[in-house]
């Protein structure tokens, strides 16, 4: 308990799932759970991979104060467009609707400057044919 106590003052926020038994994204290392979900290989696991690093990327924005986790979104949102654009299915596809999500969900909002933030790292939709 002191031990999530100490994670989440560190943190300045609490995230609920921090465990993986039951399939919940390990907060504590979001990059390589992600790693570890995506390596299962098919399709499917790759959406899940996808749609989990999206919510906790979510997560993240939402329960930052200010821009103080901003960085460790984009983090995660880089590793998640690297391993999508080396994917050769439908990841670029399903990469270029998590970020239309996020920014239809923060792009007009000016009390959260994430979007602009997002812009100034030069995170960008992946190129598809």
């Amino acid at each position: 308990e002191s031990k999530k106590a100490r994670t989440d003052d560190a943190l300045g926020f609490s995230l609920a799932a921090a465990h993986t038994k039951d399939g919940a994204f390990d907060t504590t290392n979001p990059e390589g759970h992600f790693e570890a979900l995506w390596k299962r290989g098919d399709l499917d696991a790759h959406e899940n991979a996808i749609r989990e690093m999206t919510k906790h990327v979510i997560d993240i924005v939402d329960n930052s104060p200010g821009q103080r986790f901003y960085a460790k979104a984009i983090s995660c949102l880089r590793k998640l467009r690297t391993f999508c654009d080396a994917a050769r299915n439908d990841e670029p596809d399903l990469f270029n609707d998590s970020f239309d999500e996020l920014r239809d969900k923060y792009q007009s909002r000016s009390d959260i400057a994430f979007w602009t933030f997002l812009l100034k790292e030069a995170v960008e939709r992946i190129k598809t044919s």
